[in-house]
Parts: C-alpha cells; sequence; structure tokens
C-alpha cells in the first residue's frame, strides 16, 4: 500500500480499504503536496494526496502503488503544494 496513512481510520485493513476505496472511486479534488530533499535540490522524492472526507496517504515516488492514475486523470481537480 502506501508509505503512510493520516487520518482517522486506525485499523491496518480500514486503511488499506480507505486506499482501494480512493484509487477506485477518486473524489472530484485531491490535496497534493510534492516532498523535496531540500529548496535547493528540487528532484521530487515523495508526493502526499488528501480527499475531502479527511483521508491522506504518503507514497515515495518509487512506490508502486503510487496512483499515478489520479493525477493524470484531468477530470480531478488538484491542489497542489510545493509542486516542482
Amino acid at each position: 500500500m502506501t508509505r503512510a496513512y493520516y487520518g482517522y481510520l486506525k485499523t491496518k485493513p480500514e486503511q488499506q480499504a480507505a486506499f482501494d476505496n480512493f484509487r477506485r472511486n477518486p473524489p472530484e479534488l485531491v490535496a497534493v503536496d510534492v516532498e523535496t530533499p531540500s529548496l535547493k535540490d528540487r528532484r521530487p522524492s515523495g508526493i502526499g494526496m488528501a480527499t475531502p472526507d479527511g483521508h491522506a496517504f504518503y507514497f515515495d515516488i518509487w512506490e508502486p502503488s503510487l496512483p499515478w492514475e489520479i493525477l493524470w486523470n484531468k477530470k480531478i481537480r488538484k491542489l497542489f503544494h510545493n509542486a516542482p
């Protein structure tokens, strides 16, 4: 799954179900935060995505489960922070 989850769900099965639902039924709006090693070194090292319903997921940039399809989907509005 993801490297980390932030939200109100406590158990790993609940978190996995929320992530699976995020991929199957993405929201109309996703907040995206791009992590970099430093302000000078702006190579992406990770991406965080948060949904309006209180779930947030963090992925290392090479994480196989990173849902690129959500970032590529033009029907989903993205609110970016630190986007190089």
